[in-house]
């Protein structure tokens, strides 16, 4: 006989008043009960004795009641009381309708489960009357997600739905290939292949060599397409761009994007309309009126990050503050509303959130010391446990080794702080979390154990890495301006500016560059006025009227170009509320350098977007200006004065008058981003598609408006009945040898025999 209650873990069920509801269960009944409890989940397998859904079954039921009489006990009633409740759980538990519920947490893709349902059944089972308020969301939340992690830490539970799925799937989006099969496929180029996080071959030389598998990839399939992603630290394009691959940045997100997650995300978190109306015309508030929150609110992390903290509090203003409450809501709120102490040495009363942070700044500043620094993001399981280890000793934790260990589970399996990366390694799940912790490592031996003077935090921190060519400290560093007094700030970025063993011009922008980006994180720049100001003015003059034709190589002038324009760019983030920064830019318009006209306009446009002035200045140099700056405006008033009457007339205008082949294809592609289901638009891109007087041999865009009219055609119109004669047209009477291959291979993917 098996012995149930060890299966259902009822032995270890300590501090659950209910236990006795685990002991009745394991009375002949736990195989049962597995058998109804999983009706639709994890179904169609034969029960063992020691069945994996068995063990999973006990404790998803112990973990439910843990939750209801975490919930009791918040709504302030005594032991004695939450007592009196075991008959009745015991009978809820054992209703049909509610082991449905509960078994239905084990479906992989389960979002939620039915509170009001188990409320329902509660009531109309004629139950003792429960506490006001008492929350079933709350439990079902976090009872969803426990049960999904029980899930995926077993094996052999995920065998079995690995077996289910394919099952359920056949040949559908999942499937196992041979390795024939899989050639085959690449071979006819039926896929997309991904390569993720090029950026984490920490190696230089190791990158290189996989750059190098890459590029021989796509030419023994070179109907795939390929996908790379990397960070932009460390990243060097020039291999995969003789390749042929196109570049990407992946830009925060705009306005519009950051509202519309917004909304999604607080309808699909808030049952109570108030409530979810309330939180969410907080945040909006918050990234509109904070001009630091609305830059931090373009990267989804922090955006997440964010919305989490709306729902209890107000947003801090500055990025460290942010980072602490994030790191806050992950190490302990998580753990306290979950009920997720593992083991009573674990308990928040003798370790909390703070000694979890304190430990998470060792293990940062420890990871910034190793051979591979920052850039790695890597730590031995051996070294994480030697860190964790004596930290709890400091506090006289008990068993610090063993207690170490549960630490480490959680902070991976709970906290999702740390993950592991195979090999007995460990890493931080997100850079921003290594990068915070390493700058408040520094902070905190500056500040509070005062081992760290201000001159060797200039000295041996800013010093020695801010020139580091991957930039991987750049983060950190700026983070400790943020964290240190406005007078230590001040000295920092003087320091910077002062450095005087530059060896090179290009290394003097990337000082001043950095320098600024520094100031960025300074919350009072008033306190530290005239370094503010002695800056401002290195930036202003590294956008003169530049002379670099023959004094740098055409390498190092396209450097100079981008740090001449990242210092617009600078300028009108850091100085945006200084009267004088619009009509700075705005003469940085008319200057003789397209590149730094370009920049120019794109930061009025972004900065300036509620002055009257912006709108008729940015339709002039739409209109008037020299190719590259008329990209830049129409860009600017396709997408953030789309819905004024003016706009559309203009791109039509140059999309069908403007003599710039790549200021065609730019209109086009913003006429297909912003107004493809316009009434006409149909017609129109067919026109564009035939009459588009675009020649390969005379311009050089990468892109042939009439072939962007045709993609667009295809997406967006695929079964019009004019779009396959187009095609058709396309692929024989095209000028452009590339639209016609296009075309002609578009036809063979629909199956269109042609002679």
């Amino acid at each position: 006989m098996v012995d149930w209650l060890a299966v259902w873990g009822v032995a270890n069920a300590v501090g659950i008043v209910f236990k006795p509801i685990l002991e009745e269960l394991t009375k002949d009944a736990a195989k049962d009960y597995t058998k109804n409890f999983f009706k639709d989940s994890l179904k169609h397998v034969l029960l063992r004795e020691k069945d994996p859904r068995t063990v999973a079954s006990g404790k998803a039921i112990k973990e439910f009641l843990q939750l209801v009489q975490q919930e009791l006990k918040f709504r302030k009633l005594p032991e004695a009381e939450i007592k009196q409740y075991t008959k009745a759980l015991k009978q809820f538990i054992d209703n049909k309708s509610v082991k449905e519920i509960l078994g239905k947490a084990f479906d992989s893709d389960c979002e939620s489960l039915d509170a009001t349902t188990l409320e329902g059944t509660w009531n109309s089972l004629q139950l003792p009357p429960l506490p006001p308020k008492f929350n079933w969301q709350a439990i079902t939340d976090q009872y969803l997600r426990t049960v999904q992690e029980i899930l995926w830490e077993s094996e052999d539970l995920r065998a079995i739905l690995d077996s289910q799925n394919l099952e359920s799937i056949g040949s559908g989006i999942v499937c196992h290939l041979n390795q024939h099969q899989l050639h085959e496929r690449l071979k006819a180029g039926n896929a997309i292949v991904m390569f993720d996080g090029l950026d984490e071959v920490f190696d230089s030389g190791k990158r290189e060599d996989v750059i190098k598998d890459i590029i021989r990839f796509t030419n023994d399939y070179p109907k795939v397409r390929v996908i790379v992603t990397s960070r932009v630290i460390g990243y060097k394009f020039q291999a995969l761009r003789d390749a042929d691959f196109r570049h990407f940045m992946l830009q925060d997100l705009e306005s519009e994007q950051i509202k519309d997650f917004i909304n999604r995300w607080h309808n699909l978190t808030f049952k109570d309309e108030a409530d979810k109306v309330r939180k969410r015309e907080r945040l909006q508030t918050a990234i509109d009126n904070s001009s630091s929150i609305r830059e931090l609110a373009g990267n989804p992390l922090l955006l997440t990050m964010m919305a989490i903290l709306n729902r209890n509090q107000e947003l801090p203003r500055d990025r460290p503050e942010l980072y602490n409450q994030a790191s806050r809501v992950l190490l302990h709120q998580w753990d306290v509303e979950r009920a997720l102490v593992e083991d009573t040495r674990l308990d928040p009363k003798t370790i909390d959130y703070k000694d979890k942070q304190a430990m998470l700044r060792q293990v940062a500043y420890y990871m910034q010391s190793n051979e591979k620094g920052l850039a790695g993001n890597l730590i031995s399981g051996d070294d994480l446990e030697r860190i964790l280890t004596s930290y709890l000793k400091t506090i006289e934790v008990t068993d610090a080794r063993a207690v170490a260990r549960l630490m480490i589970n959680q902070l991976r399996t709970r906290n999702f702080i740390l993950c592991f990366m195979g090999a007995d390694s460990y890493a931080f799940v997100h850079r921003t979390f290594l990068e915070y912790f390493c700058a408040w490592e520094f902070v905190w031996q500056f500040k509070e154990k005062q081992t760290l003077s201000i001159e060797e935090l200039k000295t041996e921190v800013f010093g020695k890495h801010w020139q580091d060519v991957d930039q991987s400290w750049h983060e950190v560093l700026r983070l400790i301006v943020g964290m240190i007094n406005e007078r230590f700030a001040g000295e920092i970025i003087n320091y910077l500016l002062n450095e005087d063993e530059l060896d090179s011009e290009i290394e003097y922008f990337n000082n001043v560059l950095f320098a600024a980006d520094c100031l960025s994180e300074v919350r009072n720049k008033a306190a530290i006025a005239p370094t503010a100001n002695k800056l401002l003015n290195k930036l202003k003059s590294l956008v003169e009227e530049p002379d670099d034709q023959g004094t740098f190589t055409e390498g190092e002038v396209k450097i100079l170009f981008t740090s001449r324009t990242q210092a617009i760019s600078l300028i009108a983030a850091i100085w945006k509320n200084d009267p004088e920064t619009l009509n700075f830019l705005k003469n940085r318009a008319e200057s003789n350098n397209s590149m730094l006209r370009y920049a120019a306009v794109q930061e009025v446009s972004k900065g300036w977007k509620d002055n009257p002035d912006t709108l008729p200045w940015l339709k002039t140099r739409a209109l008037s200006d020299d190719m590259i700056v008329r990209i830049s405006a129409l860009r600017a008033l396709a997408r953030s004065w789309q819905d004024n009457p003016d706009t559309l007339s203009i791109l039509i205008l140059l999309a069908e008058f403007d003599a710039n082949g790549k200021v065609r294809t730019a209109v086009m592609q913003e006429l297909v981003r912003g107004w493809i289901h316009k009434p006409g638009m149909f017609e129109y891109l067919c026109d564009r598609a035939v009459n588009d007087p675009f020649e390969h041999e005379q311009e050089l865009p990468k892109d042939n408006p009439r072939q962007i009219a045709l993609e667009a055609i295809i997406e967006y119109y695929p079964d019009h009945p004019q779009t396959l004669p187009l095609v058709s047209d396309r692929a024989d009477n095209d000028p452009d040898e590339k639209v016609r291959k296009f075309a002609r291979e578009k036809l063979r993917d629909w199956g269109v025999e042609r002679r």
